[in-house]
């Protein structure tokens, strides 16, 4: 495999891939919705619907972004440090310092100002360090597949180095790789993607029965574990059921809409462009505001706890998405991808 194939698919007027864009809109969804389980009710480990979703869900995310990633570019490594630093690691901080005066201001419960630089936003965190070891092995031994591979290995090893665990490498990177390479499969061949997305959700579906809290929420501290090896199985088990689970979603989704000419599913395919802001503006809107300020629990709400849960995420997304736009116009998408300062500070020369 080539891993630099290019994915054909219906593209918009600003040249992204429809498909792909759908799919992000709805990894937000399934963010913002377990969010909502998460925020409104205590017993969030229980539900089966929660467990599900996050079994998922983030390394879907990662895997979107393994599908669009050119690997042959990770070679300019400063580069791609540089623009990676500036789209992730500081909007991250821009935000999280925003959300703590926004929790002071209001009176909310928060973890003091350093743990939250750290563990705040955390996927984004994640991705940053995922680029870091692609790149660091690509610069040592210039063999593509060779260079992956101690990549992978390093990413194992961070769940024995403490204060490492919350960004999940051990998973995160293997589905960024899973999504570089399925993009190949996806792009060579329409029987392939259909075989593998059949087999995903299989798989997915088996290893999900026997998916609990448990498995969700190991122990991460393993080099202090003294079962640590069948913890590490565990770690595995979230990795497979992580990537299964993304495969079916991708490779459903490329079937359904990689021709679609339905106006509605295009005009939606633009939300797909705003994740990255409306994952920092949920953070704000859902769990600091909404779960300070709103009454919600399925012992009040009973059995339509599900379609509040579904109202409140479209709500959430939609407040996001205006917001960023809002921002945008106000010349303060820089906010969240400070690569954007030296275009603003070129169009005010």
């Amino acid at each position: 495999m080539a891993l630099s194939e290019i994915d054909k698919s219906q593209i918009n007027s600003t040249g992204r891939i429809i498909w792909l864009d759908i799919v992000k809109l709805f990894a937000i969804f399934l963010v913002v919705y377990g969010h909502c389980i998460q925020q409104f009710d205590d017993h969030y480990k229980e539900s089966s619907l929660f467990v599900a979703i996050c079994s998922f869900h983030m390394p879907l995310f990662m895997m979107l972004s393994g599908y669009v990633l050119n690997y042959n570019k990770l070679l300019n490594y400063k580069v791609v440090l540089t623009k990676r630093f500036c789209q992730l690691i500081l909007p991250s901080l821009f935000w999280i310092t925003i959300i703590y005066v926004i929790e002071n201001a209001i009176g909310v419960r928060h973890l003091p100002f350093s743990r939250a630089l750290w563990y705040g936003l955390w996927f984004l965190k994640s991705l940053f360090v995922c680029t870091i070891l692609l790149v660091v092995p690509q610069q040592i031994f210039r063999h593509k597949y060779f260079s992956l591979t101690i990549s992978l290995i390093l990413s194992q090893i961070t769940v024995f180095i403490p204060h490492l665990w919350f960004l999940q490498l051990n998973v995160m990177l293997p589905s960024l790789m899973a999504g570089m390479f399925v993009k190949d499969i996806f792009v060579k061949s329409k029987k392939q993607t259909v075989i593998i997305t059949i087999v995903s959700f299989i798989v997915f579906l088996f290893l999900l029965h026997y998916f609990d809290k448990d498995i969700l929420y190991p122990d991460m501290f393993l080099m202090l574990s003294d079962n640590w090896i069948d913890q590490y199985y565990i770690q595995l088990y979230k990795v497979i059921i992580g990537i299964s689970g993304g495969i079916s979603i991708l490779g459903l989704f490329k079937i359904l809409f990689e021709s679609a000419e339905i106006k509605i599913i295009k005009r939606l395919s633009v939300l797909g462009r705003f994740t990255l802001e409306i994952y920092i503006l949920q953070s704000l809107i859902l769990e600091v505001l909404l779960s300070h300020y709103l009454e919600i629990s399925p012992d009040n709400c009973g059995d339509y706890i599900w379609l509040i849960y579904i109202s409140l995420s479209i709500i959430v997304i939609a407040i996001s998405f205006c917001l960023a736009k809002i921002l945008s116009r106000c010349g303060l998408y820089w906010t969240f991808n400070f690569n954007k300062i030296k275009s603003l500070c070129l169009k005010f020369q």
